[in-house]
Formats: C-alpha cells, sequence, structure tokens
C-alpha cells in the first residue's frame, strides 16, 4: 500500500513541471503571472472589466488574434447580461491585437464591456484581482 502511495505522489511530482501559469491558444500566450484584472467601472449602464495583460508571441511570424472573455460569475449572479464579450484595446478600441514574433513581450490594457442588468442593484466589483477566463481566438 505504502508502494503505491509512493508511486502516486511520484506521478503528481512528475505532472507539476507541464502545469504554468499561462493561458494558451496555438502560439499566443497569455502570461497570468504578469497580468491582471486592474480594475472595474460602471458608468451610463455598463460594466467595464480593465485586464492589464502581458502576451507572448512564440513563433517566428506576426500573430493576429481577439481574446474572448467570459465572466461567468458575473453573469450567474445576475450584474451583466451576457456572460463572454470580446475584449477591446483600451489604446484604439480595436477588438483584434496584434503581436511581433520571437518570444517578444507586449503589454496591453485590454477592456470587456458588458451591458449592466438593470434590474441589479449591489455593487459591480468583481472580488479578486485575477483574471477571468480568457480564450485567444486567432485570426
Amino acid at each position: 500500500m505504502k508502494a503505491i502511495k509512493l508511486f502516486c505522489l511520484f506521478l503528481c511530482l512528475m505532472m507539476l513541471p507541464s502545469c504554468s501559469a499561462t493561458y494558451e491558444a496555438a502560439d499566443i500566450e497569455i502570461l497570468e503571472d504578469e497580468s491582471c484584472l486592474a480594475r472595474v467601472a460602471e458608468q451610463d449602464g455598463y460594466i467595464y472589466y480593465y485586464c492589464t495583460l502581458t502576451l507572448k508571441n512564440n513563433t517566428n511570424e506576426k500573430k493576429s488574434f481577439r481574446l474572448e472573455g467570459r465572466f461567468p460569475d458575473e453573469y450567474k449572479k445576475g450584474i451583466i447580461t451576457a456572460e463572454k464579450c470580446y475584449g477591446m484595446t483600451v489604446e484604439d478600441e480595436s477588438d483584434t491585437i496584434s503581436i511581433q514574433p520571437d518570444g517578444e513581450l507586449e503589454y496591453t490594457e485590454v477592456v470587456f464591456v458588458f451591458e449592466k442588468n438593470e434590474s441589479y442593484t449591489g455593487e459591480a466589483l468583481k472580488e479578486t484581482r485575477f483574471l477571468p477566463e480568457i480564450n485567444i481566438v486567432e485570426q
């Protein structure tokens, strides 16, 4: 029995290096340790979730993609009227992001904008600064 427990522990430890704190789609990464939910704002019936992201392109070609943010907790709580939407860069309000090749890090602020549920009267603030689930949609 002890041998089985040791073997299971060994397998778990061997799998740890394959775990990483990144979101990946093909060759583009969001480095979670260097990214965060920066702030939340409410204005004119909309909720704005601002995320500061560090992006990395591991290929030797320029990549263009969109970011789909998912906010299931806020949707279930009735704060927002949809669970997901595409983010826009704060700098130029584009929903398409382009990143240079060969491991260049790109720092960008993205905002996910949702219509606020009119019947919700509580605060729109997300409880943590952890990133929402973000899917990278390559173009």
